[in-house]
């Protein structure tokens, strides 16, 4: 049996702190091999902290040490690594959390191999030995405890060590042998910390020494308490150091961020967490385009995580279609048309019980096949109107609704025509039996059921709003705030402004307005570059939108849609906002603000002129009263159907019985993916980096450069994005590594 000594170098993180040690306790008496407990204090600034270190040390089994003046953090591990010259050591940050016999089975990796020097675990946050996705920092699968994932992953035998390039020091063990060839931590190169593990790592591996992974072990590793803001400045200095000392560590790591060597061990650990779950397993499905689609699925995803299971299916390129586990972010496979049969055993083995439907768009035929055979039920949610005749919108080719029934196929057919072109009964029929045989058709407005009713009069329709509500609970009261003298009055539209969406109309309108004391800002951007009578402030990401719409702090917020929307996200945002709204009277609008103060329906058919008028009057009759404050007393979205997807969505899918699935292992099933994702990557090297993947690096790199730079800064997010996606799929980091690897 090996002597260990666990090592754990406390600065701060009082709550933090008290978890690790917690935890660590907890779990050696599950321990066979003999553990010792060492935190050594590092002159802690927080009293609270030194408090707790001496409250365990007294009531537990622990050695405390204590730095009388902060020695920083690789000295300070030096410390505890040179207390037992016989003593294998385990190097654990005070922000991590461990469960049953983590410690064995560390011990077990390392004994693999004599020449095994240090081992990592995997975590939630580890950068290369992070799971479920790597090099990211993962929110915990499937909603399950740390306990819990590390029990299963415990139950997964693997008989072949994944060599690493370095160690990752949230949780190191170290062979006191590796120690004693190679030293010590370099204290005077990397004192304060950061980086002082890769340099070990590389010594000891230009020395015969491997560094290895433990995909058997889960540790939980919270992040960024050690050093708090100094983090990045301090991961920047490590890097130019090790790129001196060590002039291959970025390429190795590199090398291994690109073949991804423990994919296999990823995606048998995920399959098995999905398999041996009790909780049912929903198969999302949709097109592979943003927006308020993947935004619908993301909520839905993470909105019931420990009651429902999700991965998503989406189009890929051609006829491929991949699998996300978790979410649009989560570990991800790509299966071409003659792969399917191993789509069709994946899903088996992950006991898929019910699918949700969000859009055929794009969707191969084949596909239908397999959701035909699956034989579960499913749900739809009716995100746009491609259903109806495969125009998303309903509009004509000036990007405006087709109200008369009577000529809207014919007028949408010439906007975007149907697939393949379809004579549109048919179209419809096919569409008609999809949505007659689904449990719920789930329209996010009363106005989209009333449009499809138009169409499918047998259909079962669910009225529910999206979640966000569920999430976010009843909207704020209005505030006012005055046009102040001498100021000018902010108007602010929110979102990717299309046609559709009212950008000519936003242009013209804030065009004519030119003389006047307005000022039109775009939080977002349109279709097309806008004149300069409109103020454009580019894309932003959704958590920091409701920052954005307090910087330019608009008197009112403006929807001057033409399309009758499903719902609107970017509506959501606004009335979150507590800013007056003017929208138009199409869609969902109407009944989401229905009772609102300060909250205007306008015609949807109102020009340009009608809109400068409008905003005059606004301006002179409504927006006096600064700061004045109205409560909105009767939300009509606060009915029975805004706790649907908490409530009925949930039951019925855990009412429908979990399918039983293949008796194969999770290696049995994981093993045919892995070659095929072998396959893949390797297509994907040598000549065969494409023309599109060197155009996207050349892109990246007009970027990074300091005056393209701030032109690109002015190309919004989300169209840099569509590009991105449009030249590969991949991760950023794939791409650079497999362009490195055959040359620039």
């Amino acid at each position: 049996m090996a002597k260990i000594k666990i090592v754990i170098p406390v600065y701060d993180g009082l709550e933090e702190t008290r978890r690790c040690l917690s935890s660590v306790l907890a779990s050696m008496r599950q321990q066979k091999n003999p553990v010792e407990l060492v935190v050594i204090n590092d002159a802690s600034p927080n009293p609270a902290v030194t408090e707790l270190l001496k409250n365990f040390a007294k009531t537990h089994d622990i050695t405390l040490l204590e730095n009388t003046e902060n020695r920083g953090f690789v000295a300070t591990i030096n410390i505890g690594v040179k207390l037992d010259p016989d003593a294998d050591v385990i190097l654990l940050n005070s922000d991590t959390e461990v469960a049953n016999n983590w410690v064995d089975r560390l011990v077990a990796t390392a004994n693999m191999d004599r020449t095994v020097g240090t081992v990592t675990p995997f975590s939630n946050n580890a950068e290369i030995c992070s799971f479920p996705v790597i090099c990211k920092s993962n929110k915990l699968p499937l909603g399950l405890s740390i306990e819990n994932i590390d029990k299963n992953l415990a139950t997964l035998a693997y008989h072949k060590l994944v060599d690493l390039p370095t160690a990752v020091g949230f949780c190191m063990y170290i062979k006191r042998e590796c120690l004693d060839a190679i030293g010590y931590f370099d204290e005077e190169t990397f004192g304060r910390g950061y980086g002082e593990e890769n340099d070990f790592c590389m010594r000891a591996s230009n020395t015969g020494w491997r560094n290895v992974l433990s995909p058997n072990v889960f540790v939980f590793h919270k992040g960024g308490v050690s050093f708090s803001d100094e983090k990045a400045h301090r991961i920047e200095a490590a890097m130019k150091i090790l790129d001196r000392i060590h002039p291959k560590y970025h390429g190795l790591v590199d090398a291994h961020i690109y073949l991804n060597p423990a994919k296999a061990h990823r995606l048998t650990a995920l399959i098995h967490l999905y398999a041996v779950s009790e909780n049912p397993t929903v198969l999302h499905i949709s097109h592979n385009l943003s927006g308020g689609t993947a935004k619908n699925i993301d909520e839905l995803c993470a909105h019931n995580v420990g009651r429902l299971n999700t991965i998503v299916l989406q189009k890929e390129q051609s006829d491929s279609l991949i699998i996300y586990f978790g979410d649009l972010e989560g570990e991800s496979i790509i299966f071409t048309a003659k792969q399917f049969k191993l789509l069709w055993n994946l899903l088996l083995n992950l006991g898929v019980s019910y699918i949700h439907l969000h859009h055929v768009m794009g969707i191969p035929e084949a596909a239908f096949d397999i959701i035909q055979n699956l034989n579960v039920p499913y749900y739809i949610t009716l995100h746009d109107y491609y259903f109806i005749n495969a125009n998303p919108t309903l509009t004509d080719n000036t990007g405006r609704y087709c109200e008369d029934v009577s000529t809207r196929d014919k007028l949408c057919a010439i906007a975007r025509p149907v697939p393949f072109y379809q004579a549109i009964n048919s179209w419809r029929a096919t569409q008609e039996k999809l949505l007659n045989n689904a449990q719920k058709v789930i329209s996010p407005s009363q106005a989209t059921k009333t449009i499809y009713e138009q169409y499918f009069s047998e259909v079962k329709f669910q009225v529910a709003n999206h979640p966000d509500w569920e999430i976010g609970g009843a909207y704020p009261s209005v505030k006012l705030t005055a046009v102040k003298p001498g100021e000018n009055f902010r108007i602010l539209i929110i979102g990717a402004i299309s046609r559709e969406k009212g950008a000519d109309m936003l242009e013209k309108t804030a065009s004519m307005a030119a003389q006047k004391n307005y000022e039109f800002h775009l939080a977002g951007y349109a279709y097309k570059p806008l004149d300069s009578n409109v103020i454009e402030h580019g894309a932003y990401q959704d958590e920091d939108l409701p920052g954005e719409i307090e910087r330019i702090d608009p008197h009112v917020i403006w929807f001057p849609c033409l399309w009758p929307e499903t719902y609107s996200y970017t509506l959501s945002s606004a009335l979150r906002s507590a800013r007056p709204i003017v929208a138009t009277a199409i869609g969902s609008f109407p009944e989401r603000m229905a009772g609102r103060p300060y909250s205007w329906i306008i015609d949807w058919h109102t020009t340009a002129e009608e809109w400068v008028t409008f905003f005059d009057k606004l301006t002179a009759e409504h927006l006096a009263q600064d700061g004045e404050i109205l409560a909105w007393q009767t939300q009509e979205i606060c009915s029975d159907n805004t706790t649907f997807y908490k409530t009925s969505y949930v039951s019925q899918i855990e009412d429908a019985k979990k399918r039983d699935q293949t008796n194969a292992s999770a290696y049995d099933i994981t093993l045919p993916l892995i070659q095929l994702q072998l396959e893949q990557a390797a297509s994907r090297t040598s000549a065969n980096v494409g023309r599109k993947e060197k155009l996207l690096l050349l892109l990246m790199r007009l970027r990074a450069n300091g005056l393209t730079g701030r032109i690109a800064k002015l190309i919004p997010f989300n169209m840099q994005r569509e590009v991105k996606r449009l030249l590969s799929r991949d991760p950023m980091h794939d791409v650079v590594n497999r362009t490195k690897k055959v040359g620039k």
